[in-house]
Protein backbone atom coordinates (compact mmCIF):
# COMPACT_ATOMS: atom_id res chain seq x y z
CA UNK A 1 0.00 0.00 0.00
CA UNK A 2 1.49 3.40 -0.77
CA UNK A 3 0.73 6.93 0.86
CA UNK A 4 -1.25 8.91 -0.23
CA UNK A 5 -0.29 12.93 0.57
CA UNK A 6 -2.73 15.53 2.41
CA UNK A 7 -0.86 19.20 2.35
CA UNK A 8 -2.04 20.63 5.61
CA UNK A 9 0.02 23.80 4.76
CA UNK A 10 1.19 24.79 1.81
CA UNK A 11 5.14 26.89 1.86
CA UNK A 12 4.52 29.95 2.80
CA UNK A 13 5.89 32.50 5.15
CA UNK A 14 4.26 33.53 8.33
CA UNK A 15 5.33 36.90 9.67
CA UNK A 16 2.96 38.09 12.17
CA UNK A 17 2.80 36.55 15.30
CA UNK A 18 -0.62 34.36 15.56
CA UNK A 19 -1.82 30.84 16.00
CA UNK A 20 -2.70 29.95 12.84
CA UNK A 21 -4.92 27.32 12.02
CA UNK A 22 -5.15 24.97 8.61
CA UNK A 23 -7.95 25.23 6.82
CA UNK A 24 -9.53 22.62 4.68
CA UNK A 25 -12.66 23.61 3.06
CA UNK A 26 -14.08 26.81 1.34
CA UNK A 27 -14.95 29.72 3.20
CA UNK A 28 -18.44 30.01 4.66
CA UNK A 29 -18.04 33.77 4.66
CA UNK A 30 -16.38 36.36 3.65
CA UNK A 31 -16.84 39.83 5.05
CA UNK A 32 -15.54 43.20 6.63
CA UNK A 33 -16.08 43.63 10.47
CA UNK A 34 -18.16 46.84 10.91
CA UNK A 35 -17.60 47.59 14.92
CA UNK A 36 -14.49 46.91 17.38
CA UNK A 37 -14.63 44.83 20.20
CA UNK A 38 -12.58 42.84 22.19
CA UNK A 39 -12.45 39.23 21.69
CA UNK A 40 -15.42 39.40 19.17
CA UNK A 41 -16.01 39.38 15.45
CA UNK A 42 -19.02 42.38 15.13
CA UNK A 43 -20.39 42.36 11.10
CA UNK A 44 -23.70 44.29 11.21
CA UNK A 45 -24.59 42.27 7.81
CA UNK A 46 -23.22 38.77 9.32
CA UNK A 47 -26.38 37.15 9.07
CA UNK A 48 -24.83 34.42 11.52
CA UNK A 49 -27.08 31.54 12.32
CA UNK A 50 -26.61 27.90 13.98
CA UNK A 51 -29.21 26.41 12.23
CA UNK A 52 -30.22 25.97 8.70
CA UNK A 53 -32.45 29.23 6.85
CA UNK A 54 -31.28 32.54 5.24
CA UNK A 55 -28.37 33.40 7.27
CA UNK A 56 -24.89 31.58 7.13
CA UNK A 57 -24.50 28.54 9.43
CA UNK A 58 -21.57 29.36 12.06
CA UNK A 59 -19.89 26.57 14.20
CA UNK A 60 -18.25 26.28 17.56
CA UNK A 61 -14.91 25.90 16.72
CA UNK A 62 -15.12 27.47 13.20
CA UNK A 63 -11.98 29.13 12.30
CA UNK A 64 -12.23 32.83 11.34
CA UNK A 65 -9.19 34.13 9.61
CA UNK A 66 -8.58 38.03 10.31
CA UNK A 67 -7.74 38.72 5.94
CA UNK A 68 -6.09 42.26 6.70
CA UNK A 69 -3.42 41.42 9.11
CA UNK A 70 -3.11 37.39 8.87
CA UNK A 71 -4.39 36.45 12.61
CA UNK A 72 -6.11 33.82 12.98
CA UNK A 73 -9.11 32.39 15.69
CA UNK A 74 -11.75 30.38 16.51
CA UNK A 75 -15.63 31.00 17.07
CA UNK A 76 -15.98 30.02 20.59
CA UNK A 77 -20.05 31.50 21.21
CA UNK A 78 -22.45 32.86 18.27
CA UNK A 79 -23.56 35.94 20.54
CA UNK A 80 -26.36 36.69 18.07
CA UNK A 81 -26.98 37.60 14.38
CA UNK A 82 -24.42 39.80 13.69
CA UNK A 83 -21.77 39.24 16.22
CA UNK A 84 -19.46 35.75 17.08
CA UNK A 85 -17.11 35.35 20.43
CA UNK A 86 -13.60 34.58 19.23
CA UNK A 87 -10.36 32.96 20.64
CA UNK A 88 -8.41 35.65 20.47
CA UNK A 89 -8.39 39.50 20.33
CA UNK A 90 -7.91 39.65 16.47
CA UNK A 91 -10.21 41.92 15.02
CA UNK A 92 -10.87 45.77 14.48
CA UNK A 93 -13.48 47.74 12.42
CA UNK A 94 -13.14 47.68 8.89
CA UNK A 95 -11.01 44.54 8.91
CA UNK A 96 -12.21 41.89 6.04
CA UNK A 97 -12.30 38.32 7.83
CA UNK A 98 -13.15 35.06 6.57
CA UNK A 99 -14.77 32.32 8.42
CA UNK A 100 -13.94 28.48 7.42
CA UNK A 101 -15.26 25.35 8.71
CA UNK A 102 -13.08 23.88 11.90
CA UNK A 103 -13.36 20.22 11.04
CA UNK A 104 -9.82 19.77 9.73
CA UNK A 105 -9.22 17.27 6.79
CA UNK A 106 -10.55 13.83 5.86
CA UNK A 107 -8.81 10.83 6.82
CA UNK A 108 -9.26 7.68 4.85
CA UNK A 109 -10.87 5.42 7.70
CA UNK A 110 -9.20 2.48 6.84
CA UNK A 111 -5.42 3.70 7.24
CA UNK A 112 -2.78 2.73 9.94
CA UNK A 113 -0.60 4.89 9.51
CA UNK A 114 0.45 8.54 9.64
CA UNK A 115 3.72 9.91 8.64
CA UNK A 116 3.50 14.27 9.14
CA UNK A 117 6.59 16.30 8.08
CA UNK A 118 7.50 19.68 8.64
CA UNK A 119 9.69 21.42 6.35
CA UNK A 120 10.96 24.72 7.45
CA UNK A 121 13.00 26.43 4.56
CA UNK A 122 13.44 29.79 6.09
CA UNK A 123 13.97 30.83 9.91
CA UNK A 124 16.21 33.69 9.64
CA UNK A 125 15.20 36.64 12.42
CA UNK A 126 16.05 36.95 15.71
CA UNK A 127 16.93 34.03 18.26
CA UNK A 128 14.49 34.59 20.84
CA UNK A 129 11.36 34.30 18.07
CA UNK A 130 9.73 30.61 18.57
CA UNK A 131 7.50 28.51 16.01
CA UNK A 132 5.63 25.68 17.32
CA UNK A 133 3.62 23.40 15.05
CA UNK A 134 1.15 21.21 16.48
CA UNK A 135 -0.86 17.78 14.96
CA UNK A 136 -4.27 17.51 16.36
CA UNK A 137 -6.66 14.98 15.57
CA UNK A 138 -10.36 14.55 16.06
CA UNK A 139 -12.35 11.22 17.02
CA UNK A 140 -15.51 13.04 16.13
CA UNK A 141 -15.67 14.07 12.94
CA UNK A 142 -14.19 17.66 13.80
CA UNK A 143 -16.44 18.27 16.38
CA UNK A 144 -13.32 18.05 19.20
CA UNK A 145 -9.85 17.86 18.49
CA UNK A 146 -6.97 16.40 20.42
CA UNK A 147 -2.95 17.00 20.65
CA UNK A 148 -1.17 14.12 19.53
CA UNK A 149 1.84 15.75 18.32
CA UNK A 150 4.28 18.66 18.87
CA UNK A 151 7.54 19.08 16.60
CA UNK A 152 10.85 19.96 18.10
CA UNK A 153 10.45 23.98 18.39
CA UNK A 154 12.14 26.57 16.26
CA UNK A 155 14.08 29.01 16.72
CA UNK A 156 14.23 32.25 14.38
CA UNK A 157 17.46 32.18 13.47
CA UNK A 158 17.62 28.62 13.15
CA UNK A 159 17.37 28.40 9.28
CA UNK A 160 16.22 25.62 7.48
CA UNK A 161 15.04 22.40 9.47
CA UNK A 162 12.97 19.66 8.04
CA UNK A 163 11.28 16.83 11.21
CA UNK A 164 8.93 13.88 10.73
CA UNK A 165 6.76 12.43 13.44
CA UNK A 166 4.74 9.04 13.01
CA UNK A 167 1.44 7.72 13.80
CA UNK A 168 -0.44 4.42 14.04
CA UNK A 169 -3.98 4.19 14.04
CA UNK A 170 -3.84 1.82 16.68
CA UNK A 171 -2.41 2.61 19.99
CA UNK A 172 1.08 0.90 20.06
CA UNK A 173 1.46 1.88 24.04
CA UNK A 174 -0.61 2.57 27.19
CA UNK A 175 -1.26 6.05 27.13
CA UNK A 176 -2.09 8.43 29.82
CA UNK A 177 -5.49 10.16 30.16
CA UNK A 178 -4.92 13.68 29.15
CA UNK A 179 -7.15 17.06 28.64
CA UNK A 180 -8.48 17.73 25.04
CA UNK A 181 -7.36 20.96 25.59
CA UNK A 182 -3.40 19.65 26.86
CA UNK A 183 -0.38 19.83 24.14
CA UNK A 184 2.39 17.53 23.97
CA UNK A 185 6.05 18.64 24.95
CA UNK A 186 7.93 20.29 22.37
CA UNK A 187 9.26 17.11 20.04
CA UNK A 188 6.39 14.76 21.49
CA UNK A 189 3.59 12.31 20.04
CA UNK A 190 1.27 10.71 21.51
CA UNK A 191 0.94 7.26 20.71
CA UNK A 192 -2.80 7.02 21.37
CA UNK A 193 -3.87 6.34 17.26
CA UNK A 194 -5.64 8.86 15.05
CA UNK A 195 -9.19 9.90 14.25
CA UNK A 196 -11.16 10.62 11.23
CA UNK A 197 -10.09 13.86 11.01
CA UNK A 198 -6.49 15.94 11.15
CA UNK A 199 -5.20 19.75 10.93
CA UNK A 200 -2.12 21.36 11.85
CA UNK A 201 -1.80 24.56 13.95
CA UNK A 202 0.34 26.49 14.86
CA UNK A 203 1.89 29.55 16.87
CA UNK A 204 4.60 31.53 16.47
CA UNK A 205 5.90 33.98 18.72
CA UNK A 206 8.04 37.60 18.26
CA UNK A 207 9.76 38.72 21.25
CA UNK A 208 11.92 41.73 20.59
CA UNK A 209 11.55 43.69 17.52
CA UNK A 210 8.81 42.42 15.52
CA UNK A 211 10.11 40.61 12.66
CA UNK A 212 9.71 37.36 13.04
CA UNK A 213 9.11 34.96 9.54
CA UNK A 214 9.11 31.30 9.21
CA UNK A 215 8.33 29.96 5.81
CA UNK A 216 7.12 26.54 6.12
CA UNK A 217 4.60 23.94 5.26
CA UNK A 218 3.18 21.12 6.64
CA UNK A 219 2.33 17.44 4.87
CA UNK A 220 0.70 14.28 5.92
CA UNK A 221 1.16 10.80 4.25
CA UNK A 222 -1.26 8.20 4.95
CA UNK A 223 -1.52 4.68 4.15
Amino acid sequence: MIYTPITLRASAAVAVPTTEYSVHDVAKKTSVATATTSNKLTDSAGAFTTTAGNGVIVAIGDIVKNTTTGKFALVTAIDSATALSLSADIMADTNAYSIYPGIGALINQKAIELQVILDVTAAATDATDTLDVYVDTSFDGGASFVNIGHFTQVLGNGGAKKFIMGFKAAPIAASNCVAFTADQAAGAALQMGFGDRIRVRSVTVDASTQNASFTYSVKAHVK
